[in-house]
């Protein structure tokens, strides 16, 4: 096994015909991908606790839990629908959940993955709402619901949010982006991966002494794409053709 892929924003639903394809996707990862990072917003809406897992959850944690058993590592960097998913899914199915995002070195390069809902500081109002929706403080208190009521809490906000899984960005705020990168390949990364913007990009990041890549995945709902690196130092988006 060779190969890490990144996918993000695959937005899964009820009664969905994407979940039978990521699954798919999952199944054609088994034997030749060493690690596979998902940047965030697997489902639509996730409350991390396993008392609070919608139906629709299950075969796709499940075909998770075998792509893990045949010895590829997953990791989650968390999007803003996934609520303290470590509190119920870490070591199962994921080697390692990271809230807000990480960094490790691969076939030779410095690889950063974040959701990318943090890119903009100067949205202060968004991080302060980040802040709150995801506090221990709100998740103790969503904790204390029964299992059932926090399907139903869940059930409903999965259906309030469906609106905004098609393509709702019409702008992209190419700047920030490339500030963004510039902060990291300046510290010594040479390739920066965010998802979040359901946009494909890819950014050639010039800082000085160092030259890197941005890259920005689009949503898995509207492309079946992803991105792949190989231990041989390729890489690139690749189609799913499932």
């Amino acid at each position: 096994m060779s190969d890490l892929v990144v996918v993000a924003d695959t937005h899964l639903i009820r009664h969905d015909d994407e979940l039978s394809r990521f699954i798919a996707f999952l199944e054609s990862l088994t034997g030749r991908t060493e690690v596979l990072y998902h940047l965030g917003d697997v489902f639509n809406i996730w409350l991390g606790n396993r008392r609070f897992e919608m139906e629709h959850m299950t075969p796709v944690l499940e075909a998770m839990r075998r792509l893990a058993a045949s010895g590829t590592r997953l990791r989650l960097v968390e999007g803003n629908r996934d609520f303290h998913v470590e509190d119920g899914y870490d070591r199962d199915p994921f080697e390692k959940i990271e809230p807000d995002g990480e960094e490790r070195e691969f076939g030779g390069r410095r690889l950063h993955f974040a959701h990318g809902d943090l890119v903009n500081e100067a949205d202060r109002q968004y991080r302060a709402w980040r802040r709150f929706s995801k506090s221990r403080a709100l998740w103790g208190a969503f904790r204390l619901l029964p299992g059932g009521a926090g399907i139903a809490l869940g059930s409903f906000l999965e259906t309030r949010l469906r609106g905004t899984n098609v393509r709702y960005k019409s702008y992209f705020p190419q700047e920030t982006f490339e500030a963004y990168g510039r902060r990291h390949v300046g510290a010594g990364v040479d390739r920066v991966l965010l998802g979040h913007i359901h946009m494909e990009k890819v950014l050639e990041i010039d800082a000085g002494a160092r030259r890197g890549r941005l890259i920005v995945l689009p949503d898995w709902r509207s492309s079946h794409r992803y991105y792949r690196f190989g231990a041989d130092g390729s890489e690139g988006f690749v189609d799913f053709p499932g």
